[in-house]
């Protein structure tokens, strides 16, 4: 699949919890930047594991 272990986690707390947030990943990632979640985010839904539902803030992450 070639992700990082911050997408993996990603993907992981997805199939745990339903769906999840850019704040659900950054509570656990404390010391990495909103940003660089953000774009871990988008690449897992760029290589189309998961999908991303409503806008910006609301916006969560599922599959």
């Amino acid at each position: 699949m070639g992700l990082n272990e911050r997408q993996l986690t990603a993907v992981k707390l997805v199939k745990e919890k339903g769906s999840i947030s850019l704040s659900d990943l950054q509570n656990v990632y404390k010391k990495i930047t909103r940003k660089t979640l953000y774009r871990d985010l988008q690449a897992v839904v760029d290589k189309g594991i998961l999908k991303a539902r409503g806008d910006r803030k609301g916006r969560k992450y599922g599959i």
